[in-house]
């Protein structure tokens, strides 16, 4: 009997088995977050493609029409995400600029770029920037570079006009001094063409014609009278200073202003001078030595110091510039203008 127990008790585990394995769950995984989006992610991409193909310095050559031409949204995508430059929006208005100053030294005709500002209205697009130099020095290197010849504005303001180079109609570069000393402006500009109105709306709304006012008298170009003077020290290498014939004659030869100094007289003033680039020279009336001119100081451990090049006065509309010595014998110059 008790044998027959064990016997039931052992077929009865064996039908049961072994327990089955518990029912595999599948894990739930999140989703991956979606690819950014963010303006810096593309401008990564679009830049690294930029700086490949050197495009950041054909645009800083002025060289890039087509770039020049684009939205400023467009070019802010490149310049913000170029690491060669630190750049920031200046202010939200339809004039927008873009400031940058370069993380690296670029250049532009030999000089270094200190840093630009990129401007765009209904009329023009503009890339200004700071270079090292002053601003006769890089129009005279600009102008040798680009064999354009210089021209200007009803103003003075000095500019190449690049439709006489590659085709790049309406683009002009426009020099000016700089915001420090030793610095210079230098400005690509782009007209952008405006639609004009149609023929029925400007007849409509044109306004009656006005009298043509009687034409102005003919006056000598070479002689327009401005308001900027030069003035300066006269250092004559004697006891006593002969009379001058002083005149500062603009680079270009067609401006002109002079005064007469007497005997011992230290120093002279210029008056009634238009804008533009002058320098300055004084004609002598006995002695040997004829020119003396106004030259930059030297400094030197021996003296004699030689002296320095010429000086160039770049001069504004009603700027008064007092530091033009005339230290220096003039070993070629200009004919002596008329005496005032």
């Amino acid at each position: 009997m008790r044998t027959a127990t064990l016997v039931s008790l052992g077929l009865f585990l064996a039908a049961c088995g072994p327990a089955p394995p518990p029912t595999a769950t599948t894990a739930i995984v999140a989703a991956p977050p979606p690819a950014s989006t963010s303006v810096v992610a593309a401008a990564s991409s679009v830049a690294v493609a930029d700086i490949d193909g050197g495009g950041l310095e054909s645009f800083l050559q002025c060289d890039d029409r087509t770039r020049l031409a684009q939205p400023i949204a467009t070019q802010a995508v490149k310049l913000l995400a170029d690491p060669r430059l630190h750049c920031q929006g200046q202010d939200a208005s339809s004039d927008a600029a873009l400031h940058c100053t370069p993380a690296e030294p670029l250049s532009v005709y030999g000089r270094r770029i200190f840093e630009f500002d990129l401007t765009q209205s209904a009329s023009e697009h503009r890339l200004s920037m700071q270079v090292q130099g002053d601003r006769a020095s890089l129009v005279s290197d600009a102008a040798d570079e680009t064999k354009i010849a210089i021209s200007s504005d009803a103003e003075g303001r000095q500019f190449l006009d690049l439709a006489a180079h590659g085709g790049h109609n309406g683009e002009r570069l426009v020099f000016a001094d700089g915001k420090d000393v030793n610095q210079a402006t230098l400005d690509c500009v782009l007209t952008v063409a405006v639609d004009a109105p149609s023929t029925a709306t400007a007849a409509a709304t044109k306004p009656p014609a006005k009298p043509s006012p009687p034409a102005a008298p003919k006056t000598d170009a070479s002689r327009v009278l401005g308001s900027g003077s030069i003035s300066g020290q006269i250092q004559y290498p004697s006891e006593a200073i002969p009379p001058m014939h002083v005149c500062a004659i603009s680079s270009d030869g067609k401006q002109f202003s002079c005064t007469r100094t007497t005997v011992d007289q230290h120093e002279y003033r210029i008056e009634n001078l238009a804008p533009g680039d002058y320098r300055v020279y004084g004609w002598l009336h006995e002695g040997d030595m004829r020119v003396i001119r106004a030259s930059e100081m030297r400094w030197c451990i021996r003296a004699p110091c030689p002296p320095g090049p010429p000086i160039t006065v770049a001069l504004k509309t009603g700027e008064h510039f007092d530091k033009a010595v005339l230290n220096d014998y003039a070993e070629s110059f200009p004919d002596m203008p008329a005496e005032p």
